[in-house]
């Protein structure tokens, strides 16, 4: 099982969306790869979701590309090699027993940590202005003193916020 979703996801920003996805799990006590061997499983599938919503969110504000082999990512994070413990999973997470392939199951059940990852960012930032903020603030995080996009991807980021917003409801 690879222990690093954020050198697959999202690419040119793999150190910033990892140091978003630590402090929310600090503050949140959301799991990571590696805190506690029992929930590492569990705990790639909270950095994948976290991880593809940053991607989602580069997507929109600073248009980088989304990766577009679903199949092939799973198998590179390392689900595939997972699949039999990824059943329990899918029968906690989904409520039908889906007769869809491993592909289908695997996008939905990330569909759901992403829900519960907006659930934490929304309780714990309380404003839609101050997510925008905390995702901006990946630009933030340049060493060179460059930003690309800086906060003014706060507030280009409304339609990013409103999806994420929608997910909690």
């Amino acid at each position: 099982m690879s222990q690093n979703v954020f050198s697959i996801l999202p690419d040119g920003y793999t150190k910033e969306c990892n140091y978003l996805y630590n402090f929310l799990s600090s503050v949140e006590d959301l799991p990571y790869v590696g805190k506690d061997e029992d929930d590492n499983l569990e705990a790639l599938l909270y950095e994948t979701a976290f991880a593809l919503l940053c991607e989602e969110y580069l997507n929109q504000v600073a248009e980088m590309p989304k990766h577009d082999d679903f199949e092939y990512l799973i198998e590179e994070i390392g689900f595939a090699e997972e699949e039999e413990e990824m059943d329990w999973f899918f029968e906690k997470h989904l409520e039908e027993k889906s007769s869809e392939g491993f592909e289908e199951k695997m996008f939905l059940l990330l569909e759901e940590y992403k829900k519960k990852i907006a659930t934490s960012i929304f309780n714990f930032f309380g404003s839609e202005d101050k997510v925008k903020l905390f995702f901006a603030s990946i630009f933030t995080m340049d060493r060179q003193g460059h930003v690309p996009h800086g906060f003014d991807a706060a507030v280009s980021s409304n339609g990013f916020v409103s999806d994420l917003k929608l997910m909690v409801k």
